[in-house]
C-alpha cells in the first residue's frame, strides 16, 4: 500500500468489525474515492436515524434489485439481527412486497421500489413520503438508495465474493 492508502485504510478498518471488506476492498485502492465513501456511510451506518428496520429492508430491495450477492449476504444477517423476521427477507428476496406491519414500512418500500423503477419519484410519492416518514428521513432515504446502489454495482463489477463463500478473491 501506499502511504495515502494505508491512512484511509487505517480509517475505514477504525470503524468496522473485521477489517476491509466489500466495496471499501475496492475502493481502498484509490483513497480519493474510499474516503469520502466511508465519510457517507458513516453517515447512515453509525449517525443516521432511519429506523434500523427500514434501513436494512431498504439495503435488501437494493441489493436484490441489482443481484448483488455480497450486499445480499452481508446484510440478511443484518436485518435478522434488527428485527426483520425470516417471511418479510424472503418476500424481498422473490421480489415481492413483504407483509407490512407499520404504514411506514410499506411507504419506505414504495419509495425504494419506484426510485429503482423510474429514477424519481411521482409528486404523490414524494408528498405521501414526506408526510408518513418526514422530509430529513426522505433525504436520508433516497441519499441511502443511491449510495447502496453505488455499493452493489462495485461489488458487482469487481466481482467481491459473498461472505463465506468459497468463491475466488474478486477483481
Amino acid at each position: 500500500m501506499t502511504p495515502n492508502q494505508r491512512r484511509v485504510y487505517d480509517i475505514v478498518v477504525s470503524t468496522r468489525k473485521g477489517g476491509l471488506g466489500g466495496p471499501f476492498s475496492v475502493w481502498a485502492r484509490v483513497p480519493a474515492l474510499a474516503e469520502p465513501a466511508n465519510l457517507l456511510h458513516n453517515a447512515f451506518r453509525l449517525d443516521g436515524t432511519l429506523d434500523r428496520r427500514l434501513f436494512e429492508m431498504m439495503i435488501l430491495v437494493v441489493a436484490h434489485r441489482y443481484q448483488a450477492r455480497y450486499v445480499w449476504s452481508h446484510h440478511v444477517q443484518q436485518a435478522l439481527r434488527v428485527g426483520l423476521e425470516r417471511e418479510f427477507i424472503d418476500a424481498i428476496e422473490k421480489g415481492q412486497a413483504p407483509a407490512f406491519k407499520r404504514v411506514e414500512e410499506q411507504v419506505v418500500y414504495e419509495t425504494i421500489e419506484e426510485l429503482l423503477n423510474s429514477k424519481t419519484l411521482s409528486d404523490a410519492s414524494f408528498t405521501t413520503a414526506r408526510k408518513i416518514i418526514g422530509e430529513s428521513l426522505l433525504i436520508e432515504l433516497v441519499t441511502a438508495v443511491g449510495f447502496y446502489s453505488m455499493v452493489s454495482l462495485t461489488v458487482n463489477a469487481f466481482d467481491v465474493p459473498a461472505p463465506g463463500t468459497t468463491d475466488a478473491p474478486g477483481r
